[in-house]
């Protein structure tokens, strides 16, 4: 009897780690999203009242308020990237496109060899872009910082 192969995986009996699934990573983060913006809308006139109550320190508090909205936006997208560059390096290692420890949200033929690396290419590409927006993020949020309160 022959080994299998890392792309085959191992069926030696042994319990394999929970797959990941990218379909409910990414509706838990847009569900977490949508909260903070219901808790956001609805505390919206205590928030701006909160920054106008002291003249002194009204440009500190919109900062701080910009900073946290930074935080906020860029956690999704620095999620994103991880997964999708770690799923790229799994399918790299693999040679398999979905790699073993993913479980998508729907069937998806199997893809192996030169189109599994095609694949790895894409989620590598998507990876780099989307740490490029979440670095692009808090600058941008600098920036309006900057120019939207009084030195």
């Amino acid at each position: 009897m022959t080994e299998p192969s890392p792309a085959e995986g191992d069926r030696s009996g042994k319990r394999a780690p929970h797959p990941l699934n990218p379909t409910f990573a990414v509706a838990l983060v847009a569900a977490l999203g949508c909260l903070l913006l219901a808790l956001a809308n609805l505390n919206q006139d205590r928030v701006v009242g909160w920054i106008l109550e002291d003249p002194e320190h009204t440009a500190t508090r919109m900062r701080m308020l910009l900073a946290l909205l930074a935080v906020i936006a860029v956690l999704p997208v620095a999620f994103l990237s991880y997964f999708s560059g770690r799923m790229s390096m799994e399918v790299t290692r693999t040679g398999r496109y979905p790699p073993p420890s993913v479980a998508l949200g729907r069937k998806v033929g199997l893809r192996k060899g030169t189109d599994a690396h095609a694949a790895a290419r894409t989620l590598r590409f998507v990876s780099i872009m989307l740490g490029a927006i979440a670095v692009g993020i808090p600058v941008l949020f600098w920036w309006l910082a900057v120019t939207l309160t009084p030195q």
